[in-house]
């Protein structure tokens, strides 16, 4: 019995392959037939970039054939009868190559790499067209990542960098590291939480920023996180995202916590 499903799989494998995968790809129009991305950075993968990829061709089954356009191209052009449009319920439409999507990919792949600290990196895409059909390879070039050469932070408050530099430990940003903007916005996170745990119930996250200086030109970044320069020389502004409420209900003298 096995045997004879596999025989009938085999020949229905055999059937859709033979019709045209372009039958319902309108004149003008080319069917996404591949996209490939080839990636020559260790850390970002090909599989892990394909997750960006905002189009896909039809699916394929067992790498062999792509069955469920097979059976949407099995249908007639008539879809007033049933047959017709329970074939193409079933089936899969073809994918038209949209060339937005193309460049919205590249662009999302770009973006993921610089992010990762490979601020030169490029993405490229380089295609094939036969008979209607296109192929799309994604050529992902990341060069010479930048790194963290110094970490500084810097906040006009004495007392709330007291805490600060008491967890400096915990700090994520390490000199020699890949400049990571993930690993950044976490360390936002980590500073706001040591602030609020402290009192600092006015602090938020969008307070902070980060000054990278790249003049080291050796793809090494001076890096500081400081308080958005909108507020920095602002007392009132001070005055509240450094006032710190105390267990009982005590407030503090911001006065002499603030420089």
């Amino acid at each position: 019995m096995k045997n004879h499903f596999g025989i009938i799989m085999l020949l229905m494998v055999l059937f859709l392959s033979s019709c045209s995968v372009t039958k319902y790809v309108p004149k003008d129009d080319l069917l996404l037939n591949k996209t490939k991305i080839k990636s020559d950075i260790p850390d970002i993968t090909s599989d892990y970039l394909k997750d960006y990829l905002q189009q896909t061709p039809n699916s394929y089954l067992l790498g062999m054939t792509r069955m469920s356009l097979g059976i949407y191209n099995m249908s007639g052009s008539d879809t007033t009868k049933w047959a017709n449009r329970f074939l193409r319920r079933i089936g899969e439409e073809p994918v038209i190559y949209d060339s937005t999507l193309t460049t919205y990919s590249k662009d999302e792949m770009l973006k993921v790499i610089q992010n990762r600290g490979y601020l030169d990196g490029n993405v490229r895409v380089e295609e094939k067209i036969n008979k209607q059909k296109i192929n799309l390879t994604y050529i992902v070039n990341g060069g010479i990542p930048y790194t963290i050469n110094r970490y500084r932070i810097t906040l006009p408050s004495d007392s709330a960098m007291h805490y600060i530099e008491n967890s400096r430990s915990e700090t994520l940003p390490k000199e020699g590291e890949l400049f990571d903007v993930d690993v950044l916005d976490k360390e936002r996170d980590r500073i706001v939480s040591i602030l609020r745990r402290r009192g600092y119930y006015n602090f938020q996250k969008e307070l902070l920023y980060f000054e990278a200086d790249s003049a080291l030109k050796d793809h090494r970044i001076n890096l500081t996180l400081k308080l958005q320069p909108a507020f920095a020389n602002n007392d009132s502004a001070l005055q509240i995202f450094f006032s710190q409420t105390l267990s009982g209900n005590r407030s503090a003298d911001v006065g002499s916590g603030t420089r």
